[in-house]
């Protein structure tokens, strides 16, 4: 399957614009995408273990929404074949994709973090 590979790993601009230039509610949905994502990533994996498609699917959908709101292409990307190859039940796509995703998620984090860490907080 070909696939077209995003430059971005955080298109940061953009997310702020969807949010309406909110830095502090950037910030919170970026802290909360780092509490959750290992959860969710834990969760695809057992779901892909256990060949149950349907949770492949909708957890790949729960994630690529959390990875659209902060601006992670590269993720929103990962989850949206994740998300066809389970409708079409094709594990080896699923497979592929998902150490793909895992290598995505280790690299928006870095970024998140990084950001988070030189960035003042936002007064709420």
């Amino acid at each position: 399957m070909e696939r077209e590979r995003f430059n971005t790993v955080w298109d940061r601009d953009g997310s702020l614009k969807r949010l309406l230039g909110d830095e502090a509610l950037l910030q919170k949905m970026l802290v909360m995408f780092q509490q959750s994502n290992t959860q969710t990533l834990s969760d695809i994996s057992l779901a892909i273990e256990k060949d149950d498609y349907q949770a492949v699917k909708g957890l790949a959908h729960k994630l690529k929404g959390s990875a659209s709101a902060i601006g992670a292409p590269r993720v929103v990307e990962d989850c949206v074949i994740i998300e066809s190859a389970a409708e079409h039940e094709n594990n080896e796509t699923i497979r592929q994709t998902f150490t793909q995703l895992q290598h995505d998620i280790n690299g928006i984090l870095a970024v998140i973090d990084s950001y988070l860490k030189t960035t003042p907080s936002s007064p709420t």
